[in-house]
């Protein structure tokens, strides 16, 4: 009888992990079959890729510091023939919706990103401990680098583009502070606007008016007290490459110390 009871209750306790909406899985956790809808019930901000697997599916995610998770879905196109689609999120989780997705494999589903601890708190560029002012509201004119690397300088031999130099060419960057705290940089090598274009991810000091393209937010990294850029047109994080080179790459796989600078006021 002590067998019989001991098994009914592994075989209720399996039942119960199998039943559980949310399974942790390395990064991920997996919430269920369906389709990703957002906090309003919504579709959310998502790009398709074709992927082989799931792995890949997530590889893609991990390697994209905005990713919030995946929807992983499987397909038959009308030669019978099987494909994975994989939906990165950029979008804060709401439900998986069971009548949405797809489940011809028992992999489909919604998958959301565990929270990077490294990433920086969104302040909206404010200081909430300086009675909530901007953090560059005293920047007049800076320069900047990463830990342990050089200054970044403007490059006269490769048109105008940044980098980290051991000896520079210029006298820093003069800081535009606009009234939602993002800030433009200004070469004072040259007088132009540092700007990110379409297509164009290495950071150029050639923008003579300032748009989008010239327009960073600012973030601070609360233990190291450095600081972090992102760009306003393209939504990803200004980096130093291992030539040197800044740019700001929405598909650039970089590290969080590749993107914090020391920021020298003037």
């Amino acid at each position: 009888m002590d067998t019989v009871i001991r098994n009914i209750i592994f075989a209720t306790a399996a039942l119960l992990m199998a039943a559980s909406s949310t399974v942790s899985a390395g990064d991920f956790d997996y919430i269920g079959k369906g389709g990703w809808r957002d906090m309003h019930g919504g579709y959310g901000d998502s790009k398709d890729k074709q992927v082989h697997n799931l792995e890949q599916c997530q590889d893609y995610c991990k390697s994209d510091s905005e990713c919030t998770g995946v929807e992983y879905r499987t397909h038959t196109d009308k030669h019978h023939n099987t494909y994975h689609v994989c939906e990165i999120h950029h979008d804060e989780y709401g439900h998986c919706d069971t009548s949405g997705g797809s489940s011809l494999s028992g992999e489909d589903g919604c998958y959301v990103r565990h929270a990077d601890p490294d990433k920086p708190k969104e302040t909206n560029g404010r200081d909430p401990d300086n009675h909530n002012q901007c953090y560059a509201q005293h920047w007049n004119w800076i320069t900047f680098g990463n830990y342990n690397q050089p200054e970044v300088h403007v490059d006269p031999y490769d048109h105008g583009k940044l980098k980290a130099y051991h000896t520079g060419y210029d006298n820093g960057f003069e800081v535009t502070v606009h009234h939602d705290c993002t800030i433009s940089l200004k070469s004072r090598y040259n007088h132009k606007y540092v700007s990110n274009w379409e297509h164009e991810y290495n950071l150029k000091a050639d923008g003579n008016h300032i748009g989008k393209e010239d327009q960073y937010k600012v973030y601070k990294d609360e233990y190291s007290g450095r600081y972090l850029f992102k760009s306003v047109k393209h939504g990803s994080w200004v980096y130093t490459d291992h030539q040197g080179y800044v740019k700001s790459d929405p598909h650039g796989q970089s590290t969080w110390e590749d993107r914090k600078y020391h920021v020298n006021i003037n």
